[in-house]
């Protein structure tokens, strides 16, 4: 049958696992902590293991996708020198959808966008719950200007969301099977040193994106 290699590796991962937890706590009292704590690091090694080889069952039942998305993508920003600022762009990125059907994993293409600034924005493995069409996925955002830079992690959401100052907010919106689109939307507050002063940055990202189909 298709994909019994992977089901097998993943059975042989997990029964390993197993294994060794039931050893850890077969360990006496008595037991050397060196012992114990090279047990311990076998264990997270397994439990790698295990996580490797599910990911590998996952993408051979349903095989990865990739997508050229079209993304429109809204910038909101505040800070000293720069001032208030709203800027938009448009781009062709690519996303990968992965993993099983009802929680799919999906990596969207880290971009760039330079207006005033020059803003960096790097997504993380996201997911996406078929079900509902909802999707989060964490990344990074680093603003450049005039030499300078500063950066922070932000979460990206269909949902509702705001900067830590709450000057900045939002609302999502899930995937729509129809319209084929999906708005993620996050904000963060980022530090820039200028000669010695740390500069505050507020900022919320809206990003737009409308699939060529609805992912499998």
């Amino acid at each position: 049958m298709a994909c019994d290699d992977q089901r097998q590796a993943l059975n042989a991962a997990i029964k390993q696992l197993a294994n060794m937890q039931a050893e850890l706590e077969r360990l006496p009292p008595s037991t050397p902590a060196n012992v114990r704590k090279q047990l311990l690091m076998a264990i997270g090694a397994a439990q790698s293991a295990v996580q490797t080889a599910r990911v590998a069952l996952d993408n051979c039942l349903v095989p990865p996708e990739t997508m050229s998305v079209d993304v429109s993508v809204q910038l909101q920003y505040s800070g000293p020198v720069v001032g208030a600022k709203t800027e938009q762009d448009h781009l062709t990125l690519q996303m990968v959808f992965s993993g099983p059907e009802a929680l799919r994993s999906f990596q969207l293409q880290p971009f760039t966008i330079t207006h005033s600034a020059t803003t960096h924005i790097v997504p993380n493995a996201g997911t996406f719950v078929r079900a509902t069409g909802q999707m989060t996925v964490t990344g990074s955002i680093l603003v450049e200007f005039d030499g300078f830079s500063g950066g922070t992690d932000v979460f990206f959401t269909t949902g509702a969301a705001k900067d830590p100052s709450g000057k900045y907010s939002g609302q999502g919106s899930p995937f729509n099977a129809d319209s084929r689109q999906v708005t993620l939307v996050g904000g963060g507050q980022a530090k820039v040193n200028v000669i010695g002063d740390n500069l505050t940055y507020q900022f919320f990202a809206t990003i737009t994106c409308t699939l060529p189909k609805v992912p499998a």
